[in-house]
């Protein structure tokens, strides 16, 4: 094994959250200094089964890795596994529509010991750090929209840590209808002592990344030792799940190189023969095509150049329509509605695509307002039982003051209300003799004289 490591240092704890929605590979408990690849995912979606997503990556990743073997592990590898795991997780919901809209973060290291170095790969918030002596020699980039924001001079790394958005993700994995794509980074220059950090964003919502590199400051630091001071970092200041691997290089062995070498040479008697013979191009004919050939080169280069620079046009505008499909989900429809026509003035040829994303966001908010309504009608009534029905028939019925709070605080469906009118007393009726007991009252001289 050409990279030796230390026992790995692990955390998997729920928090102050009621489930844990992270999942890690190895499970708790189980990594030793055999294992080569190490996972850390966290599921969203909360009552959405993220959990699930979660758990089932970890558990198609490592699947994929030992059918289809290790000889090649590189970006296209990761992104086939990927696509595998998509099919499966869309496989699942079909079975099981309670978990229609599960997703998850990934992380994922791999140590390549044919080719002495660490492939690491990333999809949403959860980030990979390699870090020697206090040093971050490589940090994963985000995939969010307070990264993006971060990006373009909008808001600073430290307004980041507190955005009222920070939570909003722009790549997830979920299934073959919202695929996705991992961005993998291949690091070859691993040294004796270089940690290796995957980790949710619980742990750097408990632990100030200038912290944590002060943890990891010492080549000897024991990372077990580590990991206790982050997790009481974390359940004093996380209010999320928080995971993590933390994994130190014990050695690295370089590979041998292969034995013989490869060599151009002349055969012998090769030379003799092609003194006398008549260049390929005589003088004449290269002062034709050497000028033509600087023109085709010229043009080759401004075709590269228009190519590449239509490329980033295309990618910018595709981030800037993934950072409006979230605020769209986000429910953040003002913002959402500034993006999109700020892209229809930069971008008028991606009209159609525009004019989609606006229905989209139309649509979206639509349905926003009539829930919006819906639940003020739900309150309306609430409040109007609680007002007009003694304390005590309620409570007789099974509905306490909690219920109430409750439908106030998570809603509620039609099925519920009418169950809640359906148990309440008839409001009563009057008999046909009760006639309204109302007094004429005496005509007064002065009305007489009035009229």
């Amino acid at each position: 094994m050409a990279i030796q490591i230390f026992a790995p240092a692990y955390l998997h704890e729920k928090g102050r959250r009621k489930n844990n929605q992270d999942s890690i590979l190895p499970d708790a408990g189980t990594a030793t200094t055999q294992n080569r690849m190490f996972m850390v995912c966290d599921g969203v979606g909360g009552s959405s089964k993220g959990e699930v997503a979660s758990k089932m990556v970890c558990d198609l990743f490592h699947a994929f890795f030992n059918e289809h073997g290790t000889d090649h592990v590189d970006e296209q590898f990761i992104n086939e596994a990927l696509k595998y795991t998509e099919q499966q997780l869309t496989a699942y919901v079909q079975d099981n529509t309670d978990a229609a809209n599960m997703s998850t973060t990934l992380t994922l290291l791999y140590f390549d010991d044919v080719r002495n170095r660490a492939v690491v790969a990333w999809c949403g918030d959860s980030r990979v750090y390699h870090i020697r002596n206090g040093e971050i020699l490589f940090m994963s980039e985000d995939h969010s929209l307070v990264q993006e924001l971060v990006k373009r001079g909008e808001i600073s790394a430290a307004e980041a840590q507190t955005h009222p958005q920070k939570n909003i993700i722009l790549r997830a994995v979920s299934g073959t209808d919202a695929p996705t794509k991992a961005d993998v980074a291949i690091l070859e220059k691993i040294q004796d002592n270089d940690y290796f950090l995957l980790c949710s964003d619980g742990i750097l919502e408990g632990v100030d990344q200038r912290l944590l590199l002060t943890l990891l400051g010492k080549p000897n630091a024991d990372v077990h030792a580590v990991r206790d001071q982050i997790m009481q970092f974390c359940l004093d200041n996380s209010k999320d799940n928080f995971s993590m691997y933390l994994v130190k290089v014990q050695s690295v062995t370089r590979a041998k190189p292969k034995s013989g070498t490869t060599k151009v040479f002349t055969p012998v008697g090769q030379q003799d023969k092609d003194e006398g013979k008549t260049p390929f191009l005589d003088r004449q004919t290269r002062k034709i095509l050497f000028p033509i050939a600087a023109i085709a080169a010229i043009a080759l280069i401004l075709l590269l150049l228009f190519s590449n620079k239509k490329n980033n046009a295309q990618k910018d505008f595709e981030q800037q329509t993934a950072i409006a499909d979230s605020l769209i989900k986000a429910k953040n429809f003002s913002d959402a509605r500034n993006l999109l026509e700020k892209l229809q003035q930069t971008f008028p040829q991606k009209d159609a695509e525009i004019q989609n994303s606006l229905s989209l966001l139309n649509a979206g908010e639509e349905k926003h307002n009539t829930e919006l309504q819906n639940k003020n009608l739900l309150f309306t009534l609430l409040d109007s039982v609680e007002n007009t029905v003694k304390p005590e028939t309620l409570l007789q019925l099974g509905f306490d003051s909690a219920y109430f709070a409750n439908m106030r605080q998570n809603g509620s469906n039609p099925a519920d209300i009418d169950t809640l009118l359906k148990k309440l007393p008839p409001a009563p009726t009057p008999k046909p003799d009760d006639k309204p007991k109302t007094e004429k009252p005496a005509d007064s001289k002065k009305d007489k004289e009035k009229y």
